[in-house]
């Protein structure tokens, strides 16, 4: 399993709120889409609340080890678009500060938002 983190911050001077799924679009080398991500199935997802600073954080999922009926793909960027906001925005992927890409064998799956960096329920 490979696993990517959405992170997001609040950086007005009020709180807000994100809740749901990030929109999530794979794309190739030279930027074209290659494969939309599906919201993982589970409960509804639940409200953050994030205050000035605040951050929360999303999973991006895949698998990295082929299956003969299924293609792999390199991914090396997303196109994400937050759920109910404006346009979408390009990030590209690092790994220990260097920027990678990945190897998507299997569809993409998105976790909801949660609060803080880990893209788990805070327990």
């Amino acid at each position: 399993m490979i696993e990517a983190f959405l992170i997001v911050r609040n950086v007005s001077s009020k709180i807000c709120s994100i809740n749901g799924y990030p929109n999530v679009i794979g794309l190739d080398r030279t930027g074209q889409a290659i494969m939309q991500a599906s919201p993982e199935s589970g409960p509804s997802p639940q409200p953050v609340d994030l205050p000035p600073m605040g951050v929360a954080s999303a999973g991006i999922q895949t698998d990295d080890n082929p299956d003969d009926n299924k293609p792999c793909q390199d991914v090396y960027s997303f196109q994400v678009m937050l759920p109910n906001r404006g346009p979408s925005e390009h990030v590209t992927i690092y790994e220990a500060g260097e920027l990678t890409h990945i190897l998507a064998c299997y569809p993409l799956s998105t976790t909801p938002f949660y609060s803080g960096q880990s893209a788990a329920p805070q327990e």
